[in-house]
């Protein structure tokens, strides 16, 4: 999860991450594994993540704020959640997260 005005450098964050290939799910996947459309991908999709195949990636500054702001599973309204309800939420889940500087492309 990055600010929406941040241009992720996907190359530079897979070495970040230290993956080989990185890229953006298809909506099969999207559909499969969070259980959502394009346009309504939200940290909450891990809900639906029964299998733990998703890692979520949250850059660092957001990580600081006092909540973030998410679609609950559609995007027609947006929810403000407490990062530490969220970590209480993925530890739930047992999704797993990090937080990482995420590299843009500027």
């Amino acid at each position: 999860m990055v600010d929406w005005a941040k241009q992720v450098d996907l190359k530079a964050l897979a070495g970040v991450l230290q993956v080989d290939k990185l890229g953006m799910a298809s909506p099969e996947r999207l559909r499969k594994y969070l259980g959502v459309d394009p346009g309504a991908v939200t940290l909450l999709g891990i809900v639906n993540d029964l299998h733990h195949v998703v890692e979520v990636v949250i850059d660092a500054p957001l990580w600081q704020a006092p909540a973030l702001h998410c679609y609950p599973l559609v995007n027609t309204a947006t929810l403000a959640i407490a990062c530490e309800d969220l970590k209480r939420l993925f530890q739930i889940c047992g999704t797993p997260y990090r937080v990482v500087n995420v590299p843009s492309k500027e």
